[in-house]
């Protein structure tokens, strides 16, 4: 290891490496953590794209996309993503629609949280609702009935031509 007394560490060119995995930057010398802190490393970062995919009844045969764009940053355990996706033709694959192809699973413990920025021809009761997996890395397609009937879209939801786009974040 390296001490350094009171002086800064200063990198005037190049990149501070972290080389074994499980190390990072150790935020614990900060007096007064909140009361349900669990970490003070920062051990991740990673910034990338991914191709989201939907499933219909988990096939995609003969889905093909006008538009297929997915991005990430993960800071520590979180997963911060925006999806674009233009469904070319729906193809032939029936069932439940689901949002496939995510760059991490998700905690089996933890939420996400998801807002749609625009959709076009995508058919729904009421509204939307983008619902993580617990546990996969995959996202399902419901509506919501302002009765309060919770029920997945279908390919029949998600013609040619639709679109979706959204952002949201998740634990891994």
């Amino acid at each position: 290891g390296m001490t350094l007394g009171t002086e800064h560490l200063t990198i005037s060119d190049g990149n501070l490496v972290i080389g074994t995995a499980g190390h990072g930057i150790d935020f614990s010398a900060q007096a007064s953590p909140a009361s349900g802190m669990t970490a003070e490393l920062l051990d991740r970062y990673e910034i990338g794209t991914f191709s989201p995919t939907y499933t219909f009844g988990g096939g995609n045969t003969g889905l093909t996309y006008t538009t297929q764009i997915g991005r990430y940053t993960r800071i520590g355990d979180t997963v911060y993503i925006a999806v674009s996706l233009t469904v070319n033709s729906n193809g032939s694959s029936t069932g439940s629609a689901v949002l496939a192809g995510l760059p991490f699973a998700s905690s089996a413990s933890q939420p996400g949280g998801f807002a749609i920025g625009e959709e076009q021809s995508i058919t729904f009761a009421n509204q939307m609702l983008l619902k993580l997996t617990s546990g996969a890395a995959t996202i399902g397609l419901n509506e919501v009935t302002e009765a309060g009937s919770f029920s997945a879209l279908t390919q029949a939801n998600v013609p040619d031509s639709s679109e979706l786009k959204f952002t949201g974040f998740y634990k891994t």
